[in-house]
């Protein structure tokens, strides 16, 4: 049960890394996921970072190239994630789909909340350090 409920939330986890938290699981389609995909991957692909094949990467630069590319990697994996999901979905339980429409507007609310307090929390910091005369 709980790998399953866990099989779910990935689903529901990639769709919103992937912009598609407005769409409904069970309606997702796989020419959405690759549109997206193509989009994320051109923007987040370790050669848009300059510091591809180059060997004398400083540790600063070396940290940028690999965050990078655990980056991209992330994205090919939420890309894994969904096209097997659509690619399977006829075999999925009914219940299943029934309980990824049904959650995935509070999936999406959850990460609205936690994007605007994430938000307060940054205008929190530049407030201090100007109270404190640091800028």
């Amino acid at each position: 049960e709980t790998k399953e409920k866990v099989k779910l939330c990935m689903v529901l986890q990639a769709m919103m890394k992937f912009n598609l938290g407005a769409k409904k699981p069970s309606e997702l389609k796989l020419s959405e996921v690759r549109m997206s995909f193509r989009a994320l991957a051109l923007e987040h692909h370790p050669d848009k970072t300059g510091l591809s094949g180059r060997r004398d990467l400083s540790d600063e630069e070396n940290e940028k190239l690999e965050g990078s590319v655990h980056k991209f990697q992330d994205i090919q994996h939420d890309c894994e994630i969904l096209e097997a999901f659509i690619k399977e979905r006829e075999t999925w339980k009914v219940e299943d789909l029934q309980w990824l429409d049904k959650n995935m507007p509070l999936f999406r609310q959850k990460h609205k909340e936690i994007d605007e307090e994430a938000d307060r929390k940054r205008k929190g910091v530049a407030q201090g350090l100007l109270m404190n005369g640091a800028l």
